[in-house]
């Protein structure tokens, strides 16, 4: 079992201590005695990244943290139905109606995988990638997590893995 003393023992061994933050980047200054090195949260593909999602970003970034974002491709679907119609409005303001039916034809045939693979939400991507980037900072971004379980959209599943590799590899060029 791992005891942590000094969190500078870690990093000088290239470990960092990373802590989940549900649906925001805040700044954690002390768990357990450690300044944890990332900082974690979730945030969807098709949620449009703004100010105050910036502002968090950096102001964990200015405290000396990385922010860990694990990027997710819930196509809306995991939402509330008032937020959902909320975000279907911004995303049809930014992207256009053609760019919401593809989403939603990907949502029936259960294929966002393909959808990534195909470059059609290349647009969507190089957004997320190139606000990342105007940072400065660093960000480590996780696309696709526990790829492995079935139950995500994203899984790539028995007979799906060529499918899930190709849109791995268009994720990362864009990034």
């Amino acid at each position: 079992q791992l005891q942590v003393q000094d969190v500078s023992a870690l990093r000088s061994r290239g470990i960092g201590v990373a802590v989940f933050r549900d649906n925001d980047f805040t700044p954690i200054n002390d768990w357990y005695g450690i300044k944890p090195a990332f900082v974690m949260s979730f945030k969807d593909l098709f949620d449009i990244i703004d100010e105050d999602i910036l502002a968090q970003l950096k102001e964990v970034s200015d405290n000396g943290q990385v922010p860990y974002l694990t990027l997710e491709f819930w196509q809306m679907q995991a939402k509330e139905p008032e937020q959902a119609e909320i975000e279907k409005e911004k995303f049809i303001q930014r992207y256009g109606e053609a760019a919401y039916q593809l989403l939603i034809d990907d949502i029936d045939k259960a294929d966002i995988l393909a959808g990534i693979r195909d470059g059609a939400y290349d647009a969507m991507i190089s957004e997320y990638a190139r606000t990342i980037a105007a940072l400065g900072d660093p960000v480590l971004v996780r696309p696709f997590h526990e790829f492995n379980l079935q139950w995500y959209p994203w899984s790539a599943g028995p007979g799906r893995e060529d499918v899930f590799v190709d849109a791995w590899n268009r994720v990362y060029a864009i990034f």
